[in-house]
């Protein structure tokens, strides 16, 4: 039904956002602000709620590609403050 389709979905995005991470960090890029190459602590996630399962997901998906994670326990943004300047970050990006 609905309900699985959408936890497919959700799998298959995970899937495909644990991939284009994986191949991000194997790359490795250099950082223009500091020079040195990217890593999996450099990247940052957001997702609207952990309630929808697809945070889980993301990081089974990242672990199985041996993507380093700092896990659910610590993805959380304590302060609110953090939040606004980040999405403020994000406008004039």
């Amino acid at each position: 039904g609905a309900l699985a389709g959408a936890a497919a979905a959700a799998d298959a995005y995970a899937d495909r956002l644990a991939s284009a991470i994986a191949k991000l960090i194997d790359e490795a890029p250099r950082l223009a602000s500091t020079g040195r190459p990217l890593t999996a602590g450099d990247i940052l996630v957001l997702v609207r709620s952990r309630a929808s399962g697809l945070a889980a997901l993301l990081v089974a998906r990242l672990a199985e590609r041996g993507v380093p994670t700092a896990g659910l326990d610590r993805m959380q943004l304590a302060h609110p403050l953090a939040v606004r300047d980040l999405l403020s970050a994000m406008t004039f990006a």
